[in-house]
């Protein structure tokens, strides 16, 4: 029996994957299930240059450096010990380790990382150079050869970055034609309307998650504080709606990505969910529900109408439209993140 390659577009006979790719082959009455991404030409592989990656490798490295600096000075903050905070050389160490990511990134995909990740460190160190200068902190010859150092360090991750994630191969273009085969008609079943599925559970547990986390917020903040102490600042009086509306917005979004997860329609569950969340939402602010209306007056303070009722007809529009749209954004990015994976007995069939 002639078994067919969506990859390739050829028939094989008496084989259980393709002699071209090793891609496993599917019978006649399978093809239909095959989407149309499989069936049309890959796309083009992306060919990002040297200088392209030292880019994206040092605004990683930086961004990294920013970002650990600044969560290592909260912390101590936090914890009484701003006199504790790292030296000069327990700052350079950070920065070290910061390029050296960056480098293994820079390096990555390419024939010969080395020289990429040389570059990173290079340009990372010379631009840390130039920042302290500028803030006023004295530069000293030993600081120039830390840089050299770094960026010796980084010459080598760059080095194992390329050796770890190689650059792919291109393959020659395939002259092996179908030779005629009766399998290729089958390529307009991709034409033919597929079954739209829906997932009411998926819609379920999404808007039980969003109202909850609005139900639960002020409780989440007063929980927070009261086991953090004075460590943690969650605002003055006057943002505690604000406040409630972030730890609210964070179970939304979650709601959203849940009811849009695994289901290949994420943009249509999380608009349903959105609409359903928004609904429940504004009928318990309205029957005097308080755990729903502070989070709600703090959407309203985020927008600017924080001198609006959540009772007025303008309130309850931009409530409902806000929350309709954070959820069908987050469900459409839940499907895209986890997109629908075929059947149980399919993959099965599919296993060897």
């Amino acid at each position: 029996m002639q078994l067919y390659c969506p990859a390739c577009k050829t028939a094989a006979h008496a084989a259980e994957r393709c002699p071209r790719c090793g891609d496993r082959l599917i019978a006649p009455s399978e093809l239909a299930s095959v989407s149309r991404d499989q069936i049309a030409d890959p796309p083009d592989l992306l060919k990002p240059t040297g200088f392209g990656r030292v880019v994206v490798g040092s605004v990683v490295a930086l961004g990294l450096y920013l970002s650990l600096r600044e969560m290592l000075l909260g912390l101590l903050a936090a914890g009484d010990l701003s006199d504790d905070a790292p030296g000069p050389l327990g700052n350079w160490a950070i920065r070290a380790g910061c390029v050296t990511a960056g480098a293994v990134l820079s390096g990555a995909g390419r024939p010969n990382g080395a020289p990429a990740g040389g570059v990173t460190g290079l340009l990372c160190g010379g631009l840390l150079l130039a920042t302290d200068t500028l803030a006023g902190v004295r530069v000293v010859a030993p600081d120039g050869l830390i840089v050299v150092g770094i960026a010796l360090v980084a010459l080598a991750a760059g080095r194992i970055g390329g050796r770890v994630w190689p650059a792919l191969v291109e393959l020659p273009p395939s002259k092996v034609r179908s030779r005629g085969s009766s399998l290729i008609p089958l390529k307009d079943d991709q034409d033919a309307p597929r079954p739209v599925v829906f997932s009411w559970t998926r819609v379920g547990l999404g808007v039980a998650l969003a109202v909850v986390g609005f139900l639960l917020a002020d409780s989440a903040r007063l929980a927070l504080r009261s086991v953090a102490g004075q460590g943690l600042f969650l605002g003055s009086p006057n943002q505690v709606a604000v406040v409630d509306f972030c730890f609210a917005g964070v179970a939304l979004a979650a709601g959203g990505v849940v009811a849009g997860a695994g289901t290949g329609a994420g943009l249509r569950h999380g608009s349903l969910m959105g609409v359903t969340t928004a609904a429940a939402l504004a009928f318990l602010a309205l029957v005097g529900k308080e755990s729903a209306a502070i989070p709600l007056n703090g959407l309203l303070e985020v927008l600017g109408y924080a001198a609006e009722s959540l009772r007025t007809p303008s309130a309850l529009a931009l409530v409902v439209g806000t929350v309709t749209v954070s959820g069908t954004l987050s469900g459409g990015f839940g499907g895209l993140l986890l997109p629908r994976l075929a059947i149980e007995s399919r993959r099965k069939s599919y296993q060897d």
